[in-house]
């Protein structure tokens, strides 16, 4: 469970956009809401905010029903893959990149396997002062662009190795992207890369709606239009595949306004998730 004590001031040791950036996740899952009426998603979400010295005001006024919904979506389909992941491979190595405050390990903790959390040293640091590690939990401060972070992960691929990244790709450049997706498929031979994807016309939305909030300095810039063409980055990919975003979100109890979203949303393919399995051998 968290660390309890004093409250931090978060903007301390993190940049306000950054902060901003981390935060709106783990309000969305430690809030309820009726995707989740009975108790916020996440409870120990819940008690890192209480930890947390922040003013929410402007994300609670900007992030209605609808941005929080999407948040949660994510979330479980999240838990969802990590949970198919870990009936196939019970000791395998599961990699979240760019993890900020995030705290699906606790939601869905390996019993034999080896979760890793990556972030920039700035986050890391902020995730020891509110979140001890975690039974096979291991934390590296390392960029996720940074080609030598792989040498510090102990994943043999035997045993399966799943890289999540939740709303990461989107805030980074695209010819970095490019490169980013090949590598990893050439590091972690015979693993899986889950991510969630915008396309043009979702990042443009997006965009406007997370200025809103107040964070104005960390815009989307990284979107797919077209899922299938990823596999022609590299000959690694054996397969790439999507799933609709809001899979599995409970629908029934959501505002008309809401619903309407989210058929907006999946009508155009305006957000999914992209699955990327990697060849074993060339």
């Amino acid at each position: 469970m968290p660390i309890h004590g004093a409250a931090m001031k978060i903007e301390a040791c993190l940049t306000d956009d950054i902060a901003r950036t981390l935060l709106i996740p783990l309000w969305c899952c430690a809030t309820p809401c009726r995707a989740n009426p009975q108790a916020a998603y996440d409870p120990v979400a819940v008690d890192v905010l209480k930890q947390l010295d922040f003013d929410f005001s402007e994300i609670r006024r900007s992030f209605k029903e609808y941005g929080q919904v999407c948040c949660l979506a994510r979330e479980m389909n999240i838990d969802r893959t990590v949970r198919d992941f870990l009936a196939r491979h019970p000791e395998g190595t599961i990699i979240n990149l760019g993890c900020g405050l995030s705290t699906a390990v606790y939601r869905k903790p390996p019993a034999e396997a080896v979760w890793y959390d990556v972030d920039l040293p700035e986050v890391i640091r902020a995730r020891q002062a509110l979140l001890p590690p975690a039974k096979g939990h291991r934390l590296l401060a390392r960029d996720i662009f940074d080609p030598l972070w792989p040498d510090a992960v102990e994943a043999p691929g035997q045993r399966g190795v799943l890289l999540l990244a939740a709303g990461v790709f989107h805030y980074q450049p695209t010819d970095l992207m490019g490169a980013l997706l090949p590598f990893l498929s050439g590091r972690f031979p015979g693993g899986t890369l889950f991510f969630d994807a915008v396309s043009s016309l979702g990042m443009r939305i997006s965009n406007r709606y997370v200025a809103r909030s107040g964070n104005r300095y960390a815009p989307m810039t990284f979107c797919i239009d077209k899922v299938p063409a990823l596999a022609s980055l590299s000959p690694r990919f054996a397969a790439v595949s999507e799933t609709p975003f809001f899979h599995g979100l409970p629908l029934s109890g959501l505002t008309l306004s809401t619903r309407v979203n989210i058929a907006i949303v999946q009508l155009f393919g305006m957000l999914k998730y992209v699955t990327i399995r990697f060849r074993e051998f060339l």
